[in-house]
């Protein structure tokens, strides 16, 4: 049967399509460790955290989306620390301690400092204020330089990274957002 034969080419081109994707992401991921500190795209980096959570994501009927400005933004940090802390904040915010079923990360400028923004969380407050309380959180935010908020009123997490004048982080126009 031909269309059986297409139909079972066609899986097997999208399973070499995902083991291609996640090789890939294994390896930038990777190489982040390679520099302690370096100017990197934010956007880049939690895109990069995410892509490599989505199977954790699928296995947990979770989605993950990131909404950020349309260029990069360009930071100085240490990417595998930022990498590393996103990665843990989605496996426990939509592990069986909180479970969110939906996980919006929202990146934007305020003033200078890069934030990456985590609404919806106002259900789930008490294992929140638990997660913050974590030694491996506390110590990811202290390497980051970085500060980590949530708001029970608006139940929203937001992490703020310090800002860099020289880390190029400039919009089209060329000034911070």
């Amino acid at each position: 049967d031909v269309e059986r034969i297409r139909q079972l080419s066609d899986g097997m081109l999208k399973q070499i399509g995902r083991g291609d994707t996640i090789v890939r992401s294994m390896n930038r991921f990777a190489h982040t460790a390679d520099h302690e500190r370096a100017t990197a795209d934010l956007v880049g980096l939690v895109e990069l955290s995410v892509q490599m959570f989505s199977r954790t994501a699928v296995a947990r009927g979770v989605t993950v989306q990131v909404q950020a400005p349309g260029q990069p933004m360009m930071i100085a940090t240490h990417p595998f620390v930022l990498e590393t802390l996103v990665g843990m904040l989605l496996d426990r915010l939509t592990g069986p301690a909180v479970g969110s079923r939906s996980v919006d990360l929202g990146l934007a400028w305020r003033g200078t400092e890069a934030q990456i923004r985590i609404p919806g969380l106002a259900a789930c407050a008490g294992p929140v204020d638990g997660l913050l309380a974590a030694d491996e959180v506390k110590l990811l935010v202290a390497v980051l330089d970085a500060a980590i908020e949530f708001s029970r009123a608006s139940g929203e997490l937001v992490i703020t990274l310090p800002g860099n004048t020289d880390a190029g982080r400039a919009n089209v126009a060329g000034k911070p957002e």
